[in-house]
């Protein structure tokens, strides 16, 4: 070995460590301003500053080496000067291997070249997404303000509605309230009319059961209509023909009658009605018509009921209805019997 090869691995050296720094400043000042760049390009630029720091430590490591190298060199220079002719040839060697690094640190010097150019490209491309951030950031400062906007815009609308769904509920508790009391009659009207009912059907059961002989032979018939119970007494067992005074015969039947809607039915109302048949009286002065002789039948039944049974006058009333309300046709002597009658309806009070 050539003691001038040794200067010349050592200059080497030492001219690439100044490119290396240069290197390492551009690759920090690279990485310094990627912090406004996107993750993954700042993760790039970091994998590619850790490569270039790992190659100045190893250029380094080398230098250090050379200076080692250097210093056993010089102890060595005495007995290299004998060997110094020897080595001009292998300096010619080394020559062309300086020329082949010279060339190696060309391309790398074009390298960082291009690495420089990259970092101009890659901080264009910064200025360029800055400009994009901020274009983004006025984009989402519109949206919020028009968000905003909006959200007013909503919650004045749901003020609104929730006004009116409280007048709406206010109206309809008013409805609830109103439906409640109307129920709340109903059932109190209903009651009313299942106790009247019940008074009516108790009154049939106790008029079917006392008066049962009466009805067994058709003199009197009881028939409930709904919440009526209709007492009906054919008038030939009651009054003779265009008379309204009442037979003999019919008295007790009558007062039979009558004692059981004093004793047993107290709290039903007794309407006592009039009816004919359709043939017009004649050779009769006392009565004009057939709806007279109704009604007269009909009080004269209204006055024995008080005077022989002791029914309050209050519950009774006394109607004449004539020839109008038929339960049978006239064409025939049956129907018109089955007219002439005397019907006493008992209602609820």
């Amino acid at each position: 070995m050539k003691l001038d090869d040794l200067h010349t691995d050592e200059e080497v050296a030492l001219e690439l460590a100044p490119l290396i720094d240069v290197l390492f400043l551009i690759v920090l000042f690279y990485a310094v301003t990627t912090s406004f760049i996107s993750p993954e390009d700042l993760t790039s630029l970091k994998n590619q500053l850790a490569s270039m720091l790992s190659d100045r430590t190893a250029l380094v490591a080398q230098v250090d080496d050379h200076k080692q190298r250097l210093g056993r060199q010089d102890q060595d220079l005495a007995s290299a000067a004998a060997r110094l002719t020897a080595r001009n040839t292998e300096l010619a060697e080394r020559g062309r291997k300086l020329e082949s690094l010279e060339r190696q640190t060309s391309e790398q010097s074009g390298a960082a070249a291009i690495q420089a150019r990259r970092i101009i490209v890659l901080e264009q491309d910064i200025a360029a997404k800055r400009g994009a951030i901020a274009e983004g950031e006025a984009r989402a400062a519109e949206a919020e303000r028009r968000a905003s906007q909006e959200l007013a815009r909503t919650q004045a609308e749901h003020q609104t509605q929730v006004g009116t769904l409280d007048a709406e509920l206010a109206r309809l508790r008013q409805q609830m309230l109103a439906l409640s009391e109307e129920n709340e009659r109903h059932r109190k009207l209903e009651q009313v009319e299942q106790r009247r009912l019940g008074g009516v059907i108790e009154a049939q059961q106790r008029l079917s059961t006392t008066l049962q002989s009466l009805i067994a032979d058709k003199t009197l018939g009881v028939e409930r209509v709904n919440d009526r119970l209709v007492l009906e007494l054919s008038d030939k067992i009651l009054f003779d023909s265009g008379s309204d005074e009442i037979k003999p015969e019919g008295r007790p039947v009558l007062a039979n009658v009558g004692r059981i809607l004093a004793q047993r039915v107290k709290d039903l109302q007794v309407n006592v009605g009039g009816h004919t048949d359709n043939v017009p009286l004649s050779g009769n002065r006392a009565f004009r018509s057939n709806w007279d002789l109704s009604a007269a039948r009909a009080v004269k039944v209204v006055q024995f009921l008080q005077t022989s049974a002791g029914i309050e006058p209050e519950r009774m009333s006394a109607v004449g209805f004539g020839e109008y309300h038929p339960i049978a046709a006239n064409d025939s002597p049956e129907g018109r019997s089955r007219n002439r009658r005397i019907e006493i309806v008992l209602l609820a009070r």
